[in-house]
């Protein structure tokens, strides 16, 4: 089965901010959480979608004050408002 993002992903900042905010860092997220606030502040700008809905790329803003001490590892988990057409289960 295939996914698509939204249509309106780019456009519609509550399924853009919901996508944002499923960024998580296993170690340190006050400091993650800088780069989330430029995320959302940065707006649609940190977006792109191919023509066809398949492929997303964030690019990620400079996040001032961001610094952290150890290595870390980011996870990102997709809410169904992101997805064409996706069912919440």
């Amino acid at each position: 089965m295939e996914a698509y993002w939204a249509d309106d992903i780019k456009t519609n900042s509550t399924k853009r901010n919901a996508l944002y905010n499923g960024f998580k860092a296993e170690k340190e997220e006050a400091e993650w959480n800088k780069v989330i606030d430029a995320l959302i502040a940065d707006g649609s700008g940190a977006i792109d979608v191919d023509e066809d809905n398949a492929t997303l790329t964030i690019s990620l803003p400079e996040a001032k004050g961001y610094d952290i001490n150890e290595e870390q590892t980011i996870t990102l988990t997709i809410p169904a408002e992101a997805i064409k057409d996706a069912i919440n289960y």
